[in-house]
């Protein structure tokens, strides 16, 4: 009697295991689900504020997991960077109307505010509560710092140069010269043209 107790035991601890397993990937899909919504959102809203160029963001994103892919990025890694790569310009948030929607040319000044948009952009991403966000939320805030440096090291904000630069913020700095080129509309002629930054 006591060996049939201890195996119905043991068959009630599996059944029991595996229950929680299967709740415990529901929960983790639901959470996956629930970060990328908020990710959209925050994205969007970056996105609405600037000239409306169609779904830049999204496109930056998945050109950006395309771009990491192509490089060896393990498909699971390369989801989270084009994820992560739609929080890429988070910063212009903080910059005025009057430079962000600017037609022509931006003044020498009012470039350099445009340019601060990388800091704004980190800066957002690593303040309080948002540190919480894990690794995910700390590639945001890299590739946003970064992802106007250039492999010759004629970037901004810091002038990285080659292996210095991140993966993530080299496969977003392909990929945004890529979606301005084949998006339905150009963007505007504020500050220096697109150029394909081998970063």
């Amino acid at each position: 009697m006591g060996l049939d107790a201890t195996r119905e035991e043991a068959r009630l601890h599996r059944m029991r295991g595996e229950e929680l397993e299967a709740e415990v990937q529901v929960r983790t899909a639901q959470l996956a689900r629930s970060q990328r919504a908020v990710i959209d959102l925050l994205a969007s809203c970056a996105e609405f504020r600037d000239e409306p160029l169609g779904p830049h963001t999204r496109w930056v994103g998945d050109a950006a997991q395309a771009v990491a892919l192509a490089l060896g990025s393990a498909p699971a890694e390369a989801a989270q960077l084009g994820l992560a790569a739609r929080l890429h310009d988070v910063g212009k948030i903080g910059i005025p109307d009057s430079i962000l929607l600017k037609r022509g040319p931006l003044l020498p000044d009012e470039w350099a505010h445009m340019a601060e948009h990388t800091r704004l952009g980190a800066r957002l991403l690593t303040q309080p509560g948002a540190v919480d966000g894990g690794p995910l939320l700390q590639l945001a805030a890299q590739i946003a710092l970064t992802h106007h440096e250039c492999w010759d090291g004629s970037g901004y904000p810091a002038g990285l140069m080659g292996e210095a630069i991140p993966l993530g913020a080299g496969s977003c700095g392909w990929s945004i010269p890529l979606t301005r080129w084949s998006a339905p509309v150009r963007t505007r002629t504020a500050g220096p043209p697109p150029r394909p930054c081998p970063t």
